[in-house]
């Protein structure tokens, strides 16, 4: 027997006496040989507790948690997959006119991932439009010869930027100062004019009085505007002139 033990059952002898060392040596040996004895009942609750106490001051301490071990050699490679299928190409078909997806004609493209379609635009017209679209409006300025001695005739040509669809619009002239018909609603910095007009602003000038227009498709007075403009005819003296806006809006 160790001298720690001796030692402490000396110290229970003087503490609790005989019949109390018997009992702990009996609760030092039961917690020596394991606490299933102990559960089984053989015991009083009290000499049940002195036990536990016992165990409690003979139980030595928990040991330190070893180190981890070091980490293994790596494992060999595994063998090289399978290859893997071919993917699937790109493939095209022509579609004729009339097609829903392209009406025009154009082409199918089919892949793995769907298809898509290219199709053909409509034919498109070379260099400017034909003429004027319904409803916009083209704009610019004009400007009379200034009159020579004895001159008493005046003109000033419009050529429109883009034909009109017809001959026959009206010519409206607009003087300084003069209030413009409700077909002309611009004014000479902004010029406007309705649907079917052609709305000319005079800006300045002098002398110069507007007496009608000119179709120059067949040279008739007072018959309006031809397809592609118009010519103002003005009468005055010499040294006369005049300049403007004008505005046509196709129907």
């Amino acid at each position: 027997m160790g001298r720690s033990v001796r030692n402490g059952i000396a110290r229970m002898n003087r503490r609790t006496g005989p019949a109390g060392l018997v009992v702990a040596v009996l609760a030092l040996v039961i917690a020596l040989a394991g606490g299933a004895y102990a559960a089984s009942g053989a015991l009083t609750s009290k000499q049940k507790k002195e036990v536990r106490k016992i165990a409690k001051q003979v139980a030595g301490t928990p040991g330190a948690n070893g180190a981890n071990g070091a980490t293994g050699p790596q494992g060999p490679a595994g063998p090289q997959g399978p290859a893997g299928a071919d993917g699937a190409g790109v493939t095209s078909k022509t579609l004729n006119p009339g097609n829903p997806k392209c009406p025009q004609g154009g082409s199918e493209f089919t892949s793995a991932s769907g298809k898509t379609y290219a199709c053909t635009g409509k034919e498109g017209k070379s260099g400017f439009a034909p003429e004027l679209p319904s409803g916009q409006t083209s704009t610019g300025a004009w400007t009379t010869d200034m009159g020579a001695e004895g001159q008493v005739l005046f003109f000033a040509a419009i050529s429109f930027p883009y034909p009109v669809s017809e001959s026959g619009y009206p010519v409206h002239f607009i003087p300084i100062g003069g209030t413009p018909p409700s077909s002309c609603p611009g004014t000479a910095a902004e010029p406007a004019a309705e649907a079917g007009n052609v709305c000319v602003y005079q800006s300045g000038g002098f002398g110069p009085t507007y007496e009608n227009e000119i179709n120059p498709e067949d040279g008739e007075e007072f018959e309006g505007a031809g397809k592609m403009g118009t010519i103002l005819k003005f009468s005055g003296g010499e040294f006369e002139r005049g300049y403007g806006t004008w505005a046509v809006t196709a129907e």
